[in-house]
């Protein structure tokens, strides 16, 4: 008897050493995925905070433009340039969309839509796995979309944001330029 015995523990020392290989590699996944999860939220707070420095860089910039800077006459051809600022982006690739004096997305979705929110006092940006963010401007920085006509930069009509999809380097203009005797900052 005591040799079945033996075979019995033996037989047990069998199937416990594979059911402990299991066990392990299934605990080294779970480690292994919650490690993912969490550098995958990490890459995803750093677009966003990489975003909302661009976004700050860019505020005071046009703010200075705005108070203290020239602007060009629209309905005179003959007007000399505004004060401009070009502004090289990079953008992380987890942006879906900034919109510079719209909401894109005003409806959640999905859909982008062109349009004017605020006047144009807003940026508006969506990052991957978050909600999108509101920066409110000062209501003298009013951003409108340009489209060139005859060799010249012009406010869009219908006056429109600016929207930007994706992200990415890109490199875009604003021009401090009047309609009116009202101030408006032109993207193209």
């Amino acid at each position: 008897m005591q040799i079945k015995k033996k075979g019995l523990v033996q037989d047990k020392k069998a199937t416990f050493i594979p059911l402990r290989f299991v066990i392990s590699v299934v605990m080294i996944a779970i480690i292994f995925s919650i490690f993912f999860l969490g550098f995958r939220y990490a890459s995803r707070i750093i677009a966003e905070k990489n975003v909302d420095r661009e976004c700050s860089e860019l505020i005071g910039e046009i703010s200075t433009m705005v108070a203290s800077g020239n602007s060009r006459n629209l309905y005179d051809k003959n007007s000399l340039i505004g004060d401009t600022r070009t502004k090289k982006f990079n953008f992380p690739d987890e942006l879906i969309y900034i919109g510079f004096g719209v909401d894109p997305d005003s409806n959640n979705d999905g859909i982008l839509e062109e349009g004017l929110l605020c006047n144009g006092s807003c940026i508006v940006y969506k990052v991957n796995g978050f909600s999108k963010k509101y920066i409110w401007l000062d209501e003298s920085i009013k951003f409108r979309k340009g489209v060139k006509k005859d060799g010249i930069w012009i406010i869009k009509e219908p006056p429109q944001g600016y929207i930007l999809v994706g992200g990415g380097k890109i490199e875009l203009t604003f021009e401090l330029v009047n309609k009116n005797s009202e101030k408006y900052v032109l993207i193209y």
